[in-house]
């Protein structure tokens, strides 16, 4: 059972205590602003820590396979030769950089010179799906238009204007058939990811994590029942800050405190 003492002291405590937040409310709303500031992190990083823990995995799963988000990978792969034959009797061979490439066959007019000066030529491509048998290349460059057309599908036409030609448009001097191949040597390079895989697997990331992350939000709740947010919120509305409002309820719990407190010591001196 609490004695008069006891109820004493704790009067005379709450007095105390009301009277110091009264008369130093700037600094306790400063000291207040602060514990704030830091509950409100805590409230933060609590709400954060299912989708930050998902987004790790994430990312740690996608490093694994060599593919992480916002960071263009570099990886190893075989160098691709680009081989050029054509009908008029040039063999070229080069590297390429290159993610998708599929062998092909052009057609093109040779050069002219048009109305405005400009050099214009024809260009037709054909794609080629691998059971074509081009063993004799003679018998492609033997072929009209028309019998390309014919034969191989049309994948694009284009008319391919220029002002002045270089040494690799002399090429295109006469009308021309290309036949470009493409392989796998045996040469290893370190080769960038590209930009647009780099996209599509940042989108891919942000995705997964974020019903990843729900994922283990509803499963973190289920556990702990937002056990840590809601004790931070409980502080939270202890440190708040004392305004007009608020100092206007402490003089009047102040005034009720000092009147129950001079009861009692009224009483107590009267035994």
């Amino acid at each position: 059972m609490t004695s008069k003492k006891q109820i004493l002291d704790k009067l005379h405590k709450d007095v105390d205590d009301i009277e110091d937040k009264i008369a130093n409310a700037d600094e306790y709303n400063k000291r207040n602003s602060i514990i704030r500031k830091f509950l409100k992190t805590g409230i933060a990083v609590d709400y954060a820590v299912p989708f930050i823990l998902a987004g790790l995995i994430t990312l740690y799963a996608g490093k694994t396979i060599n593919h992480t988000p916002f960071i263009i990978d570099t990886h190893e792969e075989n160098e691709i030769i680009e081989i050029i034959d054509t009908s008029n009797g040039v063999h070229a061979e080069k590297a390429v950089d290159c993610d998708y490439l599929v062998s092909n066959i052009e057609y093109s007019t040779a050069w002219k010179q048009n109305e405005y000066g400009l050099y214009e030529r024809t260009s037709t491509s054909y794609i080629l799906y691998g059971d074509e048998d081009l063993t004799n290349k003679e018998t492609v460059f033997s072929m009209t238009k028309e019998e390309l057309d014919a034969i191989f599908v049309v994948t694009n036409v284009e008319i391919i204007t220029k002002d002045t030609l270089d040494k690799e448009d002399e090429i295109y001097a006469n009308e021309v058939i290309i036949i470009k191949n493409y392989i796998c040597s045996s040469n290893i390079i370190t080769a960038k990811e590209s930009f647009e895989i780099n996209v599509t697997t940042t989108i891919i990331y942000l995705v997964i994590t974020f019903f990843f992350g729900k994922g283990v939000e509803s499963f973190k709740s289920l556990i702990f029942q937002n056990y840590i947010k809601d004790c931070l919120e409980m502080y939270e509305a202890k440190y708040k800050e004392i305004d007009e409002k608020e100092i206007k309820k402490l003089k009047q719990a102040l005034a009720i405190k000092k009147q129950n407190l001079s009861l009692i010591e009224g009483w107590q001196k009267r035994i």
